[in-house]
């Protein structure tokens, strides 16, 4: 896989995640594009938790 290059979109979506108590950095993302639980028509998606909370996420 290439390297990954972090946009400042990017990086602003993982502070807004962060601020909402989901614990992400740029390590764990580069895990989830890498290791997705499933992808559907080119999206990515993962699953994260908050507050015991899991959730579906759609990255595209």
């Amino acid at each position: 896989m290439d390297k990954i290059i972090f946009s400042n979109q990017s990086i602003e979506k993982i502070k807004i995640l962060n601020k909402h108590g989901f614990q992400i950095n740029k390590k764990a993302a580069v895990n989830i594009i890498k290791n997705p639980d499933k992808m559907i028509n080119g999206y990515i998606i993962t699953s994260l938790r908050n507050d015991n909370s899991k959730k579906e996420v759609c990255h595209g």
